[in-house]
């Protein structure tokens, strides 16, 4: 699984999004398969796990724009950028 732990907009200094319900999001848990297997030039389609609590998020999707670049950062982090967003995911160890 990995952890939502960051969600920015696409501008020079990568601000948080803190409008709607991108602050809700941060804390979720995803689908480590969705995420491996994610397509540049498809839209991002996320499907949670957890949600910030630990409780079973199974049957929800996070669905955004196509996604545009898709960076690992390091063993742990992962980087999503969509058109307007950028999403900073980090595995959970278990």
């Amino acid at each position: 699984m990995y952890k939502i732990v960051g969600i920015y907009n696409k501008d020079k200094i990568r601000t948080p999004k803190t409008e709607g319900r991108y602050p809700l999001r941060i804390g979720r848990c995803v689908s480590d398969k969705t995420v491996l297997f994610a397509i540049v030039g498809s839209p991002l389609v996320l499907q949670y796990e957890l949600d910030e609590w630990g409780n079973d998020y199974h049957n929800y999707y996070l669905r955004c724009s196509k996604l545009c670049r898709k960076s690992q950062i390091d063993n742990l982090t992962v980087e999503l950028e969509t058109k307007n967003t950028i999403y900073v995911l980090k595995k959970v160890v278990q």
